[in-house]
């Protein structure tokens, strides 16, 4: 027979080679795990004999690896250790063949020889878990026993950490790989122990691995490192650390963590605070453009210029359109503005918007492209329906693309307990695992020149705002499903707007405080409520407002929530402790950023978002400043 001998005890191993060799026996001598590993690898062995404890790679882990593997698993495995009682009784007791305990020398190696002709013969069966030769007048010792199960104890809680670990010796050879290591690598104890820890990375990657590995593990390595690395489109933290051990050896202790999700947040992150900055700035002109716009529309004037005031209104509602949707990229979106609303009529609103695509646009192409609409019942959520249409429509048209040859786009709605759950499947080109990974990324695009990357990013902040989430399902070649799952609403949806403000007059002119650092916003708004017969008093920031109210009272402050120096929340707050307004409306470019009850902490009795119809606004102004 071949027979694997492994053990770092010289004395041993040169005792049981002579030992095997007299009995007949071809014999493949190794000091410790590695060697035993890399001699697993060349010609068939016919039995294996291992050191449970060895440097660098321990025999009971040796043993799992070659019972797990197909090619390995029925050679017959022995495992010798001075702790046989104790050991019998652990994991390693359900893998290996036989445990033969340490003792005497010529009683250890008539033991050795008997179980490896049992071998030879076919005769090392196991039963009732493994048989434990050579114990025989051993007493278990209970502090070995604790020791061992200490041993597994650890070991267990290594393998269900939520993070990655790593051992490698001054090579960089695995030595063990817990179970999370395996799911972020996408490879297992098996396929990496005794290998290079990078194998499983790419290019950049797995040089950068390399680099700081040579400089924790070098004759001057400064003990540890940490880098950011990516495989397969997963941002991963890798630590580094250099763990002494015993004659100036030592091995590397890697940890690393997917934080993927972290990556993406904090990218959406930044998109959402440039969005928020961009839309503050131009709510503000498109206050100043459509409020203009609007009392010059009151006026008379010729044909040309109503129909250049008209042009000039529907650019300003367009350009507000765009800022909402950058707003719900920055999720600064302004509270209460969520309703019930009909998903499959939002399904119905979104198909009918792409027609020209799957109809029109696929006739001229000469390809065919069918549309399926399963909608079940009672599909009613609590959202904005121009935000949800939006993302229908999104998903709807990437369908369309994924699908240049023509297809079946199939939209599916279903209740269930407590939800609301959208279909949009395709039978396109589908999506590769980086693909799908990369969906929801700002600026990540598979269209080239001719897309933004930033649709579905838009898209997942809206569903996120509504509390739901998504699921995809894609592969090359066979198409492509996203489901949206919403929280069902329970209540009706409004089939009409509730009445408006508009045209309420008061019964008497008001004394009004108009505070914003934009002077454009607040000239027009001050100039409109003058029209209307109030008094109206300026301010550019808080810090002017509040010299005004200590010399008066007005009966409404109109305040910009954010200002330089003070925001308008805690101005409204001081004017109200203060008692020197009667009602205060907050404007903002911003969007709301809180609930309702940090508004009535504040005192806020109105939030108006820029921007707004400015006669709309004046009619809430002053139904307000009338209570």
């Amino acid at each position: 027979m071949r027979i694997l001998l492994a053990d770092n005890n010289r004395l041993f191993l040169e005792a049981a080679t002579h030992a095997l060799e007299d009995d007949g026996h071809e014999v493949l001598a190794a000091l410790d795990g590695l060697e035993a590993l890399e001699r697993l690898q060349g010609p068939r062995l016919d039995c294996c004999v291992l050191d449970i404890i060895m440097p660098r790679l321990n025999g009971d882990r040796l043993c799992a690896y070659i019972k797990a593997d197909p090619d390995l698993r029925t050679i017959p495995v022995i495992l010798v250790t001075g702790m046989a009682r104790e050991a019998a009784r652990e994991e390693v007791a359900h893998v290996a063949d036989a445990v033969l305990a340490k003792g005497p020398l010529p009683d250890l190696m008539e033991g050795l020889c008997t179980l490896v002709r049992r071998a030879a013969a076919g005769d090392l069966v196991r039963t009732n878990g493994c048989e434990v030769v050579g114990a025989q007048g051993i007493q278990e010792r209970q502090i070995v026993g604790e020791l061992v199960s200490t041993k597994r104890r650890y070991e267990a809680l290594l393998e269900h950490l939520g993070e990655g670990v790593i051992e490698v010796d001054a090579l960089g050879r695995v030595l063990s790989v817990n179970r999370r290591a395996g799911e972020i690598l996408g490879a297992g104890e098996h396929d990496l122990l005794g290998r290079w820890v990078g194998r499983c990375l790419d290019g950049p990657a797995r040089e950068r691995l390399e680099e700081a590995f040579r400089g924790v593990a070098g004759p001057a390595g400064q003990g540890s490192a940490e880098l950011a690395l990516e495989r397969h489109g997963r941002a991963l933290h890798v630590q580094l650390h250099r763990v002494p051990e015993e004659q100036d050896d030592f091995v590397v202790a890697l940890t690393v963590q997917d934080v993927t999700p972290l990556v993406q947040a904090e990218r959406l992150r930044a998109v959402a605070e440039m969005a928020a900055g961009v839309a503050h700035d131009f709510n503000n002109l498109l206050t100043s453009i459509l409020g203009r716009a609007e009392m010059l529309r009151g006026q008379p004037q010729t044909p040309e210029v109503a129909r250049g005031l008209e042009v000039m209104l529907k650019a300003g509602r367009d350009g507000a359109a765009i800022v909402r949707r950058l707003m719900t990229v920055a999720k600064r979106r302004p509270a209460n503005d969520l309703a019930a609303c009909d998903v499959n009529q939002l399904i119905e609103d979104a198909v009918e918007f792409t027609r020209p695509r799957w109809k029109g646009e696929a006739q001229r192409r000469g390809i065919t492209i069918e549309v399926i609409k399963q909608l079940g019942a009672r599909c009613d959520v609590l959202g904005d329906a121009g935000e949800l249409r939006e993302v229908l429509t999104n998903l709807l048209l990437n369908a369309l693309d994924a699908m240049p040859e023509g297809g079946r786009l199939t939209i599916q709605s279903e209740r269930r307990t407590g939800e609301v759950v959208v279909a949009v499947s395709d039978t396109g080109m589908g999506m590769a695992p980086e693909v799908r990974q990369n969906l929801f990324r700002p600026y990540y695009t598979t269209k080239g020149a001719v897309g933004t990357g930033l649709g579905m990013s838009i898209a997942y902040a809206i569903i996120e705002r509504h509390h739901g989430r998504v699921d995809v399902e894609s592969a090359p070649g066979r198409g492509t499903t996203i489901r949206l799952v919403f929280p069902a609403h329970e209540g009706g949806v409004l089939t009409e707007r509730p009445p408006s403000a508009k045209g309420l007059r008061p019964a008497e002119p008001r004394s009004i405080l108009v505070v914003d650092d934009d002077t454009g916003v607040r000239e027009l708004l001050a100039e409109a409520l003058r029209q209307e017969g109030h008094h109206v008093v300026e301010a550019e920031n808080a810090q002017e407002a509040l010299v005004l109210l200590e010399r008066g009272r007005f009966d409404l402050l109109v305040t910009d929530l954010g200002m330089p120096g003070m925001p308008g929340t805690e101005l409204a707050r001081r004017a109200k402790a203060g008692g020197n307004v009667a009602a205060v409306a907050l404007i903002t470019g911003w969007g709301v950023d809180g609930d309702d009850r940090t508004l009535q902490e504040a005192g806020v009795d109105l939030v108006l978002n820029k921007p707004f119809e400015i006669g709309e606004a004046v009619a809430q102004l002053v139904a307000l400043a009338r209570r």
